[in-house]
């Protein structure tokens, strides 16, 4: 199966023992795991039964255009200064993707600030399905897909006087989109993606990009968090076995060529396909969004003649996952911060609110259906 046809499904992301990661080259992916202790039983299932937090959701005014009007999936989002800065992404704006229609890629750069958006700028090329980093006073966007083409570029975004100004950084090692990506302290980090099992790390104002390690297997859209020493990564669907992930991995982000170990699965048996993650000040990661592992993973193996029944269902069809999940790395654990139908969004822009929260931008409703919304998310 092409990977375009993959993609097109989410057109576009048993629970396992934990240990902390080693910088010694024993006990990698295949150690065997402690037996948990009664009291650690019981203390994670107090974890799990808490009270689910009620989301505060608050629309943002739509951006004021006929094409992103229709919203767009896998946009650069993130916030400069006080301003929510949403910039790429892509949707079908002629016609559905069920009724044969194109996918178009957009290089727009749209502000908000003080309850208005504003066009800044656009970027070098049509971009989607890249990464977005907060640097000090910045953005930093890197790799992506351009209208078909995976891209290795990598670009500065500030505003200057009400205008985007874009600096272009060192390339990536490779062209890289669809991956995962997060930063700790002045570390950023890229794990997998389309075509490779590579991740690379860089020191913010120098953006050198060197290979830290492989990924086991191929994974496509797993979601990666960096904290304290440790690089995990959870979910992706591997192209080549057709298999969707709800594990998750951990290793030494300060050594190179360290090994894999186990890290807490993906609550609920789900996955994190399609789903975006953000650092929170507290240095906790919260995920929003995602599909349906169990839909997902059938749809990966349809056929021609399934492609218009599948297309065909309604958006609530694909139960695309309303949770939003915290990790917090100081007690290695997963707890459901709250469950909203608004979250249930594949490939939405997140980013983090100066004021506490987050931005949600666009997604998927279902496959080749985006979401025009944008809102915030406090708790």
């Amino acid at each position: 199966m092409r990977f375009e046809t993959l993609r097109s499904l989410c057109d576009l992301r048993p629970s396992h023992q934990w240990a902390p990661p080693s910088n010694s080259a024993e006990g990698g992916i295949g150690f065997k795991p402690h037996r948990l202790l009664p009291t650690t039983v019981i203390l994670l299932l107090a974890i799990f039964s808490c009270k689910v937090n009620t989301l505060k959701t608050k629309e943002l005014a739509p951006i004021p255009d006929a094409a992103y009007a229709k919203g767009v999936s896998a946009p650069f989002c993130g916030v400069v200064g006080d301003a929510l800065v949403v910039a790429g992404g892509a949707n079908f704006p002629d016609k559905s993707l069920l009724e044969g229609g194109a996918k178009r890629v957009y290089a727009d750069i749209w502000a908000h600030t003080d309850g208005e958006w504003a066009h800044v700028g656009v970027l070098p090329d049509s971009t989607a399905y890249g990464a977005t980093f907060a640097v000090d006073g910045a953005l930093v966007l890197a790799g992506g897909n351009v209208c078909g083409v995976t891209t290795d570029k990598v670009y500065e975004l500030s505003l200057q006087g009400g205008a985007a100004v874009l600096r272009a950084l060192p390339p990536l090692p490779e062209p890289m989109e669809q991956f995962g990506w997060t930063r700790d302290g002045d570390r950023l980090y890229l794990a997998g993606g389309v075509g490779t099992t590579a991740v690379y790390a860089c020191t913010i104002g120098e953006y050198v990009w060197t290979r830290l390690a492989d990924l086991p297997e191929p994974l496509v859209q797993p979601v990666a968090f960096a904290s304290g020493g440790s690089l995990y990564v959870w979910g992706g669907f591997n192209p080549e076995t057709l298999e969707v992930s709800d594990k998750g991995l951990v290793i030494s982000s300060e050594v190179e060529k360290s090994l894999w170990r186990e890290a807490p699965s993906i609550p609920d048996g789900g996955t994190f396909v399609g789903a975006t993650g953000a650092t929170l000040p507290d240095g906790r990661l919260a995920v929003v969004g995602g599909v349906n592992r169990a839909i997902f993973a059938r749809a990966l193996h349809n056929t021609p003649d399934d492609r218009i029944p599948y297309l065909s269902k309604e958006p609530a069809e694909y139960q695309f996952r309303q949770a939003v999940y915290i990790f917090d790395p100081a007690c290695g654990a997963w707890t459901l911060l709250c469950a909203d139908p608004a979250c249930a969004l594949a490939g939405p822009g997140v980013a983090v609110r100066p004021a506490g929260g987050l931005y949600v931008a666009g997604g998927e409703l279902k496959p080749g259906v985006r979401s025009p919304r944008i809102f915030s998310l406090a708790w």
